[in-house]
């Protein structure tokens, strides 16, 4: 299953933005307005393999943000202003554990 949101002009999203979507594998919120990825909203897709946040405001992802995404195998998160501070150290280590852990499933 396949949700396109690009261009929607979107700010923020709620906990509750995609609950009941489980079976959902790619989300396109490309080209919106978000600023932040809280650690909640992305929790209820566990089968998405492909997510696009290219193009938009985000500086800041939220401790967690990205943990219950097990089968996320690509992430586009391009163009868009993260601020270097202790907050993007959770990505930082979740990159770098997830890039090893798809590097030993292949």
């Amino acid at each position: 299953q396949i949700l396109q949101l690009s261009d929607n002009s979107i700010l923020t999203l709620c906990d509750n933005s995609f609950t009941g979507l489980v079976g959902l594998t790619q989300l396109n919120l490309a080209h919106n307005y978000i600023q932040a990825l809280n650690s909640r909203w992305l929790s209820p897709l566990e089968s998405l393999s492909s997510l696009y946040l290219n193009n938009n405001d985000i500086t800041t992802i939220h401790s967690g943000a990205f943990d219950d995404l097990k089968e996320l195998e690509n992430l586009d998160l391009t163009e868009n202003p993260l601020n270097c501070d202790c907050e993007l150290a959770y990505f930082k280590d979740w990159s770098s554990h997830h890039r090893s852990s798809n590097a030993r499933d292949r």
